[in-house]
């Protein structure tokens, strides 16, 4: 009797253990029964991921008894075949060359080497909250970044090592052009912060963003700008309009998606798709007028770098990228960049998708260049 009921308990308790057991895996986020190891098989129900992440980019990969994904990825080599076919393949250079990610239910972390990429930005991420620079960003945009950067660095001989060789070469043939040290200017001329906004466009519809830069000293940039204006109007591609007291530059080109506009409003210049963006960027200005959510909670992180979205154009142009059918079902997302000791950098995510997704930089530059491809064809 004694020996079947120990027999009963112990049935029982095997029991008990593989409801358990099934339960955890049922709400452990994106756990998988696989060979701990196979990045294709970590990662085969894993949204974004699972389209970008190949066996040749990754060193290795394995999930903790928590469901925690550990991932060690070689970004240029993980980006290098799209980055090909956009004729953009020396690009990789500029990224970290190892990524060190822990990817869980909620949110992300993954540990950047230091990179090219990364050459302007304040590692002390210091206070901007008081800058009157995020005044600038009107309306509601459903998506917003925000860098602090140290413009001192441009002027440094070896700005960005090896990978921005060619960047640098560039530079100092456009110098030798205009007469001008232009990145010594720009380097004593530029403040520390640096705003994106991202405007959500109707549907089929091509978004307008605005990319906005505090500055010291606005005198010789101005000045660099008219001659700019000067010899673009040779080709009938730019002109100069007034709003206020503020000459708006425009610049067009064949394709509409060629088309941008910059002015200088006293700390700041503003370049946007638009001159309307640019007229309402200085009413803001001049006003003072509240931020947006958005713009709120992005002044108040300290990061190096930022990000937070809540827009499906967002959403569906890294879905494009990755080649996913559908975006995921959760728009939002929020990211930041910190410095990591002892030189390398910690990116942080939180929401449902990758962390990477939260920036509208990339999306909006790429749907940009695919238009203007569109208006060449």
């Amino acid at each position: 009797m004694r020996r079947r009921l120990v027999a009963t308990l112990a049935l029982v308790v095997l029991v008990l253990a593989a409801v358990v057991a099934w339960r955890l895996g049922a709400h452990g986020g994106s756990r998988i029964a696989t060979p701990a190891g196979d990045p294709a098989a970590l990662l085969r129900g894993v949204p974004f991921y699972r389209s970008v992440i190949h066996a040749d980019a990754v060193r290795s990969a394995s999930r903790s008894t928590d469901g925690t994904l550990h991932l060690d990825v070689a970004p240029p080599a993980l980006l290098e075949t799209r980055l090909d076919e956009h004729g953009l393949g020396g690009l990789g250079e500029v990224l970290p060359a190892r990524a060190l990610g822990e990817i869980k239910r909620g949110g992300e972390i993954w540990h950047l080497d230091d990179a090219a990429v990364f050459a302007l930005l304040d590692r002390t991420a210091g206070d901007a909250s008081t800058s009157a620079l995020w005044s600038c960003v009107p309306g509601t945009p459903s998506a917003v970044a925000a860098a602090r950067i140290v413009p001192a660095r441009l002027a440094e001989p070896d700005f960005g090592g090896a990978a921005l060789d060619a960047w640098r070469t560039r530079a100092d043939l456009a110098e030798r052009v205009l007469g001008r040290p232009l990145r010594a200017e720009l380097a004593e001329d530029l403040g520390s912060l640096a705003l994106f906004a991202l405007y959500e466009p109707p549907p089929g519809g091509t978004p307008d963003a605005l990319f906005a830069v505090e500055l010291k000293r606005s005198d010789r940039l101005r000045s660099l700008f008219d001659t700019v204006f000067a010899l673009g109007a040779l080709t009938d591609r730019a002109s100069i309009e007034r709003y206020r007291d503020v000459p708006v530059g425009l610049v067009r080109s064949g394709a509409a998606s060629g088309r941008f506009a910059l002015a200088i409003d006293g700390d700041a210049v503003l370049f946007a798709r638009s001159s309307r963006l640019i007229h309402d960027a200085i009413d803001a200005h001049r006003a003072a007028s509240p931020r947006s959510p958005l713009v709120s909670r992005a002044r108040g992180l300290a990061a190096s770098w930022c990000a937070l979205t809540e827009s499906a154009y967002v959403a569906h142009g890294w879905a494009r990228l990755a080649r996913e059918a559908e975006p995921g079902p959760e728009p939002h997302g929020e990211s930041i960049l910190v410095a990591d000791d002892p030189s390398g950098w910690r990116l942080i995510g939180r929401g449902q998708g990758p962390a990477i997704i939260a920036d509208p930089v990339v999306p909006f530059v790429r749907g940009v260049l695919a238009g203007a491809q569109r208006g060449a064809d």
